[in-house]
């Protein structure tokens, strides 16, 4: 198909014809619309919304105050999921593994892949996983359990970019995953189904 008939086809779908006007674009959002939800300067308050936001997004949540507490509840966690084989992509992970019983298989043949995450997002209780971290085992098997320190919860998008673009070129990871809940599409027949494309079940264990 050319160009002139592509162009066709789409002025017949809009309802429209060669030489109309186009509209112009709508206004920019008021200000209080795309303000953020959550202070950055606030890490009680950024801390607590990724929580609200985690619930909202079917994302179950347990929390930790400390790394020694999270290897031991990350273990019985892992039991509790009904996990018979794990994929795990990090030291803090392998660690928590280490008294679990569990066995340990490539993530694609993984019922739960255990993950340290590079960054949260409380604005949209959002994961960052790093590929240098192994993305695998956060997409490959049915249920993700993500480890993330408090620490690297940032309040929104805006701060997560403004500290890649500090990093500079050179310290930017190869590839970022954002994970914001279990794995949705509504491709077929618009009807909605859960882990098609990713895991169908993630759970988040804050660590402090």
């Amino acid at each position: 198909m050319n160009r002139a008939s592509f162009l066709t086809r789409v002025r017949h779908a809009l309802g429209r014809s060669e030489g109309d006007p186009v509209a112009p674009p709508p206004p920019p959002a008021p200000a209080e619309l795309v303000a953020p939800t959550v202070a950055a300067a606030d890490p009680a308050g950024v801390v607590d919304h990724f929580v609200a936001r985690c619930a909202a997004n079917a994302v179950e949540l347990r929390r930790a105050p400390d790394v020694d507490a999270a290897v031991a509840l990350a273990g019985a966690w892992l039991r509790e999921l009904g996990a018979s084989a794990v994929a795990d992509a990090s030291s803090l992970a392998a660690a928590a593994l280490a008294g679990s019983g569990l066995t340990r298989l490539a993530a694609d043949a993984a019922d739960v892949g255990v993950t340290r995450a590079w960054r949260g997002v409380a604005e949209t209780g959002t994961v960052v996983l790093r590929s240098e971290d192994g993305r695998s085992a956060g997409l490959l098997p049915p249920t993700h359990l993500a480890l993330l320190a408090t620490a690297d919860l940032r309040a929104g998008l805006t701060e997560l970019y403004a500290e890649l673009a500090a990093v500079g070129e050179g310290g930017l990871p190869a590839q970022l995953v954002q994970v914001t809940g279990p794995s949705r599409t509504a491709d077929i027949e618009v009807t909605l189904v859960t882990g098609v494309h990713g895991p169908g079940r993630v759970a988040v264990l804050l660590i402090g």
